[in-house]
């Protein structure tokens, strides 16, 4: 017999655990093959594989395998999960068991294999062991999966749609889409938003759908609508105005006033038309305004029609005149003493006031017979009917040696049921005290001033010396273009009110004190360009002391010496406009610089001087403010006296002041303002000395966050007046101002400052 003796060096054959029987009888000859049963098991040698009841194990043969019993389960229906019910092992001994997949599992439609691994209890005697069966799996038909999605929170208006409201779920793995969709700015009120789920299992899933309600509350301020108006082909004279010039579009639905209106027929030469756009929902959305400019080439001969004039003359009839040469006169050259008289300069120049004198001799004169003791003019005329004139195409010069009040075009009281007046394409110069080349008193509303050229040159008649004009600016209404009367247009009727003032693409060279101030309601002062060296105070670009509604628009501000603009009324909108303020010390009141400095934008309330109306929904939008503080103190945005009640928006502005040490700059100033309801949104401010100032009379005010706050000033906040303000006791509110930004900034508290200031996480008392 031959053994093979490594493999019963345990268990032996002589080991009362084994004994040896045949494993094959008809063997060859002399050789025998045994088959050892040790304890129970087959060996064909010790540390073999043994399987029971499908379970296979790597044993340790030192160790007992235990027998896993699992009978194969039920078919199921796709979407049911896995359970007792098939995950049932059992074994022979105690012990645990981990299945895979795991109960709750919801296995694919087919034959899936479940498996298990049984870790026994004990496993010094016992290996562990693994088992697995076959599970069918039948199809069923499709299932909708469930949608989670929460009502969202209520929004303001202005704000996009984003993944805080679209943010659906879904039981399923797919994909989303949302109606209205992502980045959309949904309307004011309850608005529905939809979902449309796609599962990345069509087999197995249908789509689905679900909604919810958004509140979409209305915002604090409004949105000014986008207007979209392209430059018209240029037409000939003599073709009126048409749908074809008038067809500007805007970005949400209103009505549009067009002027000139459909139906005129513009003058040639470069014309000026503008629109005033009222959105449906006023609520949400400001008026907005527009203008392009309109070719009108001549007809053909270009010859002048009506009746021509040589000479300066006095017009008493009316009709169409125009100029068939130069003209000059020792004093005023044509008095308009009747209606709907139209004066054509053809290109001529007039000269007036050679002779001099005491007396005003104003180029163009247009006044009744009051005008003769209440200005002292030379000359005066025997009625108010001066409606309906007309001015173009020439230019009017003023002798140096004239008196003052000498102005180029002087309008004055007429027929309140006619035209106003329209004076387009001139080119004016005046020189003296007093003679603003474009001046209207207790004068309708509803003028329309465009592509003039105007210079009041006052200064330079004292070259040697530089001397102003006058040293005292009450004694001067110091604009280049000025159209007073009573405050807001008392007495006329809400359709002449609704007649707007249009002073449009006028190139302002020079002027001792300002621009342009207009007191009518609803004017639109649109794409000036205005500079001047002022040697007075309140020297501004264009003032808007009372009129309510006016658009100031578009404007290039930039004075040698001067301001920007001054809104003082309700309703007024300035947006847009490019202003360069500086201020010299050549204040002919206080010899030398201005109280408090130069200012880019300032909202006045001024209450104080008996004004008719406060700054209430004041719009300050879009503009590029720049002031240099070369001389004097230098302000982007100043606010003054504002009371509570007063309402005023600062809305995407660009500040920029810069200053000349010692001269200090600020981006915002105040100056006595109480608890006024001011809105500060998305601007943009940089400063040198300081960003914010507390001025004079104080401040109690709050500047909210979502401001950019640029440059290193050497403060944030320069307190240096106010509370105790040893010139006028000081305010009557207790002074505090608050700015809310991240971080914090310096502030400086000056000599006679009061109060809190808090800045981001700085807070500071000034209790000198």
């Amino acid at each position: 017999m031959t053994t093979n003796a490594p493999l019963m060096s345990h268990y032996g054959p002589n080991s009362a655990s084994c004994r040896a029987v045949p494993a094959q009888k008809n063997l060859s000859r002399g050789t025998v093959f045994f088959i050892f049963l040790c304890a129970g098991l087959l060996l064909s040698g010790c540390g073999t594989s043994t399987t029971t009841s499908g379970a296979s194990q790597n044993t340790d043969p030192t160790k007992t395998t235990p027998t896993i019993t699992w009978a194969t389960p039920a078919s199921i229906t796709y979407g049911t999960a896995l359970s007792s019910k098939q995950l049932d092992a059992a074994a022979s001994v105690a012990g645990t068991f981990a299945y895979s997949p795991a109960a709750g599992t919801v296995p694919q439609v087919g034959t899936d294999t479940l498996s298990v691994t049984f870790t026994p209890t004990d496993t010094t005697d016992y290996n562990s062991a693994t088992a697995s069966v076959s599970l069918v799996v039948n199809a069923a038909s499709k299932t909708t999966p469930t949608i989670t999605w929460a009502t969202p929170a209520p929004i303001t208006y202005g704000t996009a749609l984003s993944s805080t409201q679209l943010d659906a779920t879904a039981s399923v793995a797919g994909t989303f889409v949302y109606s209205p969709a992502a980045g959309t700015v949904p309307a004011v009120g309850t608005d529905t938003l939809s979902v449309t789920f796609t599962p990345t299992d069509t087999a197995d899933y249908n789509s689905a759908t679900a909604s919810v309600k958004l509140v979409v509350n209305a915002s604090s301020s409004k949105t000014t609508p986008t207007i979209t108006w392209a430059t018209p082909a240029p037409i000939t004279y003599g073709t009126a105005l048409s749908s074809t010039q008038l067809d500007a579009t805007a970005s949400v639905a209103g009505t549009f006033v067009y002027s000139p209106a459909a139906g005129t027929v513009p003058a040639v030469g470069t014309d000026t038309l503008s629109v005033t756009f009222t959105p449906t929902d006023t609520a949400d959305y400001n008026s907005a305004s527009a203008s392009v400019q309109l070719v009108v080439n001549s007809s053909g001969g270009g010859s002048a029609t009506g009746t021509p004039l040589s000479a300066c003359a006095d017009l008493t009839q009316s009709g169409t005149y125009y100029l068939s040469q130069d003209v000059s006169s020792t004093g005023t050259c044509f008095f308009i003493d009747a209606n709907n008289i139209t004066l054509n300069l053809n290109g001529h120049t007039i000269t007036y006031g050679t002779g001099g004198g005491s007396a005003g001799t104003p180029g163009i004169l247009l006044a009744d017979a009051n005008y003769e003791t209440d200005y002292s003019l030379a000359q005066r005329g025997t009625t108010n009917n001066h409606s309906g004139f007309v001015m173009y195409g020439g230019t009017l010069n003023e002798s140096p040696n004239a008196a003052p009040q000498s102005r180029g075009i002087w309008v004055s009281q007429y027929d309140y049921t006619g035209t106003p007046p329209v004076i387009h394409d001139m080119t004016i110069n005046t020189y003296t005290q007093d003679s603003e080349p474009i001046f209207g008193t207790i004068s309708m509303p509803g003028w329309q001033i465009y592509n003039n050229t105007l210079n009041w040159a006052c200064v330079s008649t004292y070259p040697a010396t530089g001397t102003p004009c006058d040293s005292n600016r009450y004694n001067l209404y110091g604009y280049a273009i000025w159209i007073g009367d009573d405050p807001n247009s008392v007495g006329e009727s809400a359709a002449q009110i609704a007649t707007a003032d249009l002073i449009t693409n006028n190139k302002i060279l020079a002027a001792p004190q300002g621009g342009i101030f207009d007191d009518h309601q609803n004017a639109q002062l649109i794409s000036n360009d205005i500079t001047f060296d002022a040697y007075f105070a309140n020297d501004y670009c264009i003032v808007n002391y009372s009129g309510n509604g006016q658009i100031i628009s578009k404007n290039n501000c930039h004075p040698t010496n001067g301001r920007g603009i001054d809104a003082e009324a309700t309703d007024t909108q300035v947006t847009d406009n490019i202003i360069s303020a500086t201020e010299l010390p050549q204040n002919a009141e206080y010899g030398g610089c201005e109280l408090g400095g130069a200012d880019g934008i300032r909202v006045r309330d001024n209450f104080y001087q008996g004004a008719p109306t406060p700054p209430v929904n004041v719009l300050i939008s879009g503009n590029t403010v720049s002031v240099t503080a070369s001389k004097c103190q230098g302000n982007g945005l100043r606010l003054t006296n504002l009371q509570p009640g007063d309402t005023v928006t600062f809305a995407n502005n660009i500040v920029t002041t810069t200053g000349t040490s010692p001269q200090v700059d600020y981006a915002i100033s105040f100056d006595g303002d109480n608890q006024a309801p001011v809105t500060f949104t998305s601007n943009t401010l940089q400063s040198v000395y300081a960003l914010v100032e507390v001025d004079w009379d104080g401040a109690n005010e709050t500047i909210g966050s979502g401001q950019t706050w640029n440059g290193s000033p050497k403060y944030f906040v320069d307190n240096e007046n106010g509370y105790l303000d040893q010139a006028d006791d000081g305010p009557t509110f207790s002074q505090s101002l608050t700015i809310d930004m991240t971080g914090s900034g310096t502030v400086h508290c000056g000599t006679y400052a009061a109060g809190p200031v808090v800045v981001g996480t700085t807070s500071v008392v000034c209790n000198q």
